[in-house]
């Protein structure tokens, strides 16, 4: 709630929007240095201010999220995140599919569980976007066998034929 913002829809604040103002007085008071900005993200959250979808994230990370490759192990810098949204769909984007779920590139046993199918549609209206649909369209089918719409299934058809495509030109 410090560092992510719109953390509010992913847990319940009634408790902290009552207490609010001796919250952030307590915190006001402990000496740290550039507490200012996670005071405010704190307070964004218990007031539920949501920030929108930002267009420039999508742009920079539009070849993580629209390719043949997309569900390959891989490292995305999260640095820029600036929501808890942006962040969960890199985590997506860094994972492969095993047995039907989504499987980290390191796993403590934990795995994804988080990424159940309320999140994942939560992460689609946020995002109301046709390249994030692809990726949360098609998790989820994989794991909770959601019927993706066709433009999702034309899209991995269209993936497919450029992944043999480009296996065809290196031979």
């Amino acid at each position: 709630m410090l560092i992510q913002k719109n953390y509010f829809e992913l847990i319940k604040i009634e408790s902290l929007l009552e207490n609010e103002k001796e919250l952030i007085d307590y915190l006001k008071n402990i000496p740290i240095l550039g507490i200012d900005v996670p005071l405010k993200n704190l307070c964004n959250n218990i007031r539920k201010i949501e920030l929108p979808c930002n267009i420039n994230f999508l742009s920079r990370h539009e070849k993580e999220i629209l390719n043949y490759n997309t569900f390959s192990y891989k490292i995305i810098d999260k640095d820029d995140c600036q929501v808890w949204q942006e962040r969960y769909l890199l985590e997506i984007l860094e994972m492969s599919f095993n047995e039907r779920k989504l499987q980290p590139i390191f796993s403590n046993g934990n795995s994804t569980e988080i990424f159940n199918e309320k999140i994942l549609n939560l992460l689609k209206n946020y995002f109301n976007n046709s390249a994030t649909d692809f990726v949360l369209d098609s998790v989820l089918y994989m794991i909770f066998n959601v019927n993706p719409p066709t433009t999702i299934k034309l899209l991995h058809c269209d993936f497919l034929i450029e992944a043999i495509n480009s296996k065809k030109i290196k031979s």
